[in-house]
């Protein structure tokens, strides 16, 4: 799963981890530290060790898609796609991309029966952080059709891309 080194790591962290499994980071050495000490404070301190992310990698890792706003908008208006809006259930209240399916994405892991595996799933967040979690934890759970959108509803806004601030009953 991919969680930015940011200061949301631990509570986001938090949203999709386990004490159960098993955490191997892949981060600078010189953050690691920092890095267990916030897995700890929520209760993840089954860290079995790191990857240095200023190493070339290799088999380890996978490279998750990353899309344009421009792109998902023409997936999403030809109908292929469903979009997935993980922000808080506020910011999707305030203005939202129509007909975008709304979990937030501290609610991910327990609303995955929600979500359809046989569709092509667009991920968007505020600003392109949240989904590139949550688009790793449904790649993690089988889903193969899915998608991070770049600079999130942010980005979709900016290019005066269609915006309903309606909400979307879940």
């Amino acid at each position: 799963v991919s969680i930015p080194d940011k200061p949301s790591f631990a509570t986001r962290s938090a949203w999709f981890g386990s004490p159960e499994r098993e955490i191997v980071l892949l981060a600078k050495p010189a953050r690691v530290d920092a890095l267990v000490r916030a897995l700890v404070r929520v209760g993840l301190d089954n860290v079995k060790g790191y990857v240095d992310s200023d190493k070339p990698q290799s088999d380890h890792t996978s490279s998750l898609p990353s899309i344009s706003v421009e792109e998902a908008e023409r997936r999403w208006s030809a109908d292929h796609a469903l979009i997935l809006d993980v922000r808080q259930h506020g910011e999707f209240a305030h203005g939202h991309i129509p007909h975008a399916h709304h979990i937030s994405a501290g609610k991910l892991m327990d609303k995955l029966e929600k979500i359809p595996k046989d569709r092509e799933l667009l991920i968007v967040c505020g600003g392109g952080d949240r989904s590139v979690s949550a688009a790793s934890v449904l790649c993690a759970h089988g889903y193969e059709r899915v998608s991070n959108v770049a600079d999130g509803f942010e980005g979709w806004q900016r290019k005066g891309l269609p915006v309903n601030s309606q909400v979307v009953a879940n």
